[in-house]
């Protein structure tokens, strides 16, 4: 996961929010610390 992708994941984190992407690895690995989805 590159510096952006942990960002976004950290934000939607901070912002109890999920995260909506399309990037697989976002996906995959982001399920770890909050939920994740396709649009």
């Amino acid at each position: 996961m590159i510096v952006v992708d942990a960002l976004y994941v950290a934000l939607a984190e901070q912002l109890d929010a999920e995260l909506v992407t399309l990037d697989q690895e976002q996906l995959v690995r982001g399920t770890a610390v909050i939920s994740t989805r396709q649009p």
